[in-house]
């Protein structure tokens, strides 16, 4: 069984691969994503030639991983909070409890003064850290973010 030929798609990333037996019958066809090209490789084997690899590059090139999502944590200690909101936004410890102080509801401004400043661990489920994304004008996913980041400090 020899490689007949190999037939890069136009509409898809892909190569059709034809092979032949002795009596130029196509006895295997088969059709590589350009995720597989380096099975494609090994079934070609040695006989690969220049223009043959050359087609099998171009097509891997194409291929772009899925991104990888990074679970977000459930919790950080403060410490990783103010690295993070230092990093990603810019704003320090005072500017927090400034932008605490503009919470008009005594019992939430407290609650959310509190969980700041006294807390032992940031969580992302409560509600102070939903009010205090809502007053850094920070979306849900932007919040996430700023956990996922806060999880990687190390202090």
């Amino acid at each position: 069984m020899k490689l007949f030929k190999l037939v890069k798609y136009e509409n898809q990333p892909a190569i059709e691969a034809t092979w032949i037996n002795d009596k130029d019958e196509n006895v295997r066809c088969e059709v590589f994503g350009n995720s597989q090209m380096q099975l494609l490789r090994d079934a070609i084997g040695e006989s690969i030639t220049a223009a043959q690899r050359k087609l099998i590059n171009d097509v891997e090139k194409t291929y772009k991983p899925l991104p990888v999502e990074t679970p977000v944590p459930v919790c950080c200690t403060p410490a990783q909070g103010l690295v993070a909101l230092y990093h990603n936004l810019g704003k320090t410890e005072d500017d927090i409890h400034q932008l605490i102080e503009s919470i008009e509801d005594a019992t939430q401004k407290y609650t959310v003064k509190i969980a700041f400043s006294r807390a032992t661990e940031w969580r992302r489920d409560s509600l102070s850290m939903s009010v205090m994304g809502d007053l850094l004008g920070l979306t849900s996913t932007e919040l996430d973010e700023l956990f996922i980041f806060a999880n990687n400090v190390s202090v």
